[in-house]
């Protein structure tokens, strides 16, 4: 029998995502300790995901759950690359995912 915990699948690391047209002026003021609504008000950007570490291993069932809002299907988006994180890591089996161009991106969803 595999023991689940020896075979990481999935490894977020520091994931933070802003909506906006400025997000680093967002991410500057969240890496400072601002709170979300403070962060809205000061530079009209939006903190969908803030700061999300977690791992998954291979054959390890997983759920994400949250109120309506609280950044769910943005962080399954950012998982996925639908959109680009703003400041982190996606690790799947070891390749920061993160960083990696349309065509490898391609080639790792299939």
């Amino acid at each position: 029998m595999t023991n689940i915990n020896s075979n990481p699948k999935i490894r977020i690391e520091h994931l933070i995502k802003i909506y906006g047209e400025k997000p680093q002026a967002a991410l500057k003021l969240f890496r400072q300790g601002g709170s979300r609504d403070s962060i809205l008000e000061k530079t009209g950007q939006v903190l969908g995901i803030a700061d999300v570490s977690m791992t998954v291993n291979q054959g390890e069932l997983f759920v994400v759950m949250g109120l309506s809002g609280s950044g769910k299907s943005t962080l399954a988006r950012c998982i996925n690359r639908l959109i680009n994180p703003t400041s982190g890591n996606i690790y799947i089996d070891d390749e920061d995912i993160a960083h990696v161009d349309e065509k490898r991106m391609r080639e790792i969803r299939q």
